[in-house]
């Protein structure tokens, strides 16, 4: 007798607004598996970055959950209290966004800020904080990793930095990654580079990927479902080949229309 396993992350009815505003979000509902690497994708200003920042309690100021749920392993986020959701953040769902070098301490070594994630959630990573951040900075292919530790943000490369944001977001084995556009400040053969490191960690780990991103080739590269946000609302999801393949909604065969016409 076959058993189905139960949804890591559940969304249901999401609306977000700013202030009285019409909503931003409206309606989102999704389901992210244990291990599935899902993709949210859309043009600027659809609200997926909103939707990801919802999952993690971190809306910018005037934003709020009019309605909704989101559970995690059955844990209700949208009802946890700040210092709730903050053992929650970084350890148990990690996320990485799109400019490493607004999220690092400049005035901190690298070392320093990759352990110091390891030491708000000692329950998730085991043994010293510095040796870890070692093993996670060599982890991620940075070469000489103990030089890499002694540097500040601004003495590194964007792919460096964005290698280093990936070694923070899976030092305490998250059992979910949000990844917001994660390689689109990058050239071509970095963003590659970091879009493998990334399913190689996760597949090391165990990890489930939420992955937001304007661009179809990261998708079908690297998921294994797609949601299509257009206007704060998904109108369209299903596998990455039957969406991409077999396009229902006008909006995502614009989508893929605009790959084809840029090719």
């Amino acid at each position: 007798m076959s058993t189905v396993s139960e949804p890591l992350l559940k969304v249901e009815g999401l609306t977000v607004a700013f202030g009285d505003a019409p909503p931003v979000v409206q309606d989102v509902g999704f389901e992210v598996m244990p291990g599935e690497t899902v993709g949210i994708v859309g043009e600027s200003g659809s609200g997926k970055t909103i939707t990801a920042l919802s999952i993690m309690r971190l809306l910018p100021p005037g934003a709020r959950i009019v309605r909704g749920s989101i559970r995690f392993d059955g844990l209700p986020l949208h009802e946890l209290s700040e210092a709730q959701m903050r053992r929650v953040r970084g350890g148990d769902i990690a996320m990485i966004f799109q400019d490493p070098f607004t999220c690092l301490n400049p005035v901190m070594r690298i070392g320093e800020q990759v352990a110091e994630a390891a030491r708000l959630h000692r329950d998730r990573a085991e043994g010293d904080p510095n040796a870890l951040a070692i093993q996670m900075l060599s982890a991620v292919h940075l070469p000489d990793p103990e030089r890499i530790a002694r540097r500040y943000p601004h003495e590194l490369s964007g792919g460096q930095r964005q290698r280093v944001m990936i070694a923070m977001a899976f030092i305490c084995h998250p059992r979910l990654l949000i990844a917001d556009e994660p390689s689109t400040a990058l050239d071509v053969t970095v963003q590659l580079q970091i879009l493998h490191l990334m399913r190689e960690m996760q597949e090391q780990q165990g990890t489930a990927v939420l992955l937001i991103t304007h661009d179809i080739g990261v998708v079908a590269y690297t998921c294994d479902r797609v949601l299509v946000m257009h206007e704060g609302r998904i109108v369209e999801s299903g596998s990455v080949y039957e969406v991409l393949e077999h396009p229902r909604h006008p909006y995502t065969q614009r989508l893929l229309e605009a790959v084809g016409q840029a090719g």
